[in-house]
C-alpha cells in the first residue's frame, strides 16, 4: 500500500538524514507509537475496502511494516525500541496492547518483540515490569 510504503521510505530517510549529519548511522530507532501507526493503517484500510478485507489487508500492512523493521532496521544492527499503548480490560483484569483484526489476538507486538517491558503508572512512581500475568511483559532474560 501507498501509506505503508510512504512510512518505509521516511523512515529510511531520517536514518540516511541522520547518517549525513552525525556521520554515522544511530544505534536506536524508536517508534513511538505503533499504537498510533497502526490506527493510522487501519483508517487506511477502512476507507479503501470493506468487511473482512479491511482486517485482511491491516494484517497484511502490519505483517510487511514488521517484516521491514526486523529484515531492514534489526539486521542492519539497530536497536529497535516500540512503544505501544495499553488498554485495561476490566472482564479480565488485565492489560491488552492496542490492536485489530488477528494481530491483536496473537497478542500484538507483545507476540513480536524478544523483550517487552510495562511501564506502570502509581501516583507520581513508574514500575517496571519485565514479567507479568496481569501485565503485557516478557523477557528471554533471566
Amino acid at each position: 500500500m501507498i501509506l505503508r510504503r510512504k512510512l518505509t521510505n521516511l523512515i529510511v530517510e531520517k536514518i540516511e538524514a541522520y547518517k549525513e549529519k552525525f556521520d554515522e548511522y544511530p544505534e536506536t530507532i524508536v517508534f513511538d507509537s505503533v499504537s498510533k501507526i497502526s490506527e493510522i493503517l487501519y483508517n487506511n484500510c477502512n476507507e479503501k475496502y470493506t468487511g473482512f478485507t479491511i482486517y485482511s489487508k491491516l494484517d497484511s500492512e502490519i505483517s510487511t511494516l514488521n517484516n521491514f523493521i526486523e529484515n531492514s532496521l534489526i539486521a542492519s544492527d539497530l536497536n529497535v525500541v516500540i512503544i505501544s499503548h495499553a488498554i485495561y480490560d476490566a472482564d479480565s483484569a488485565k492489560y491488552n496492547l492496542v490492536a485489530k483484526g488477528s494481530f491483536a489476538k496473537k497478542g500484538a507486538y507483545l507476540s513480536e518483540v524478544d523483550e517487552g517491558i510495562f511501564i506502570e503508572v502509581k501516583g507520581n512512581k513508574r514500575i517496571l515490569h519485565f514479567r507479568s500475568g496481569k501485565f503485557p511483559a516478557r523477557t528471554l532474560q533471566s
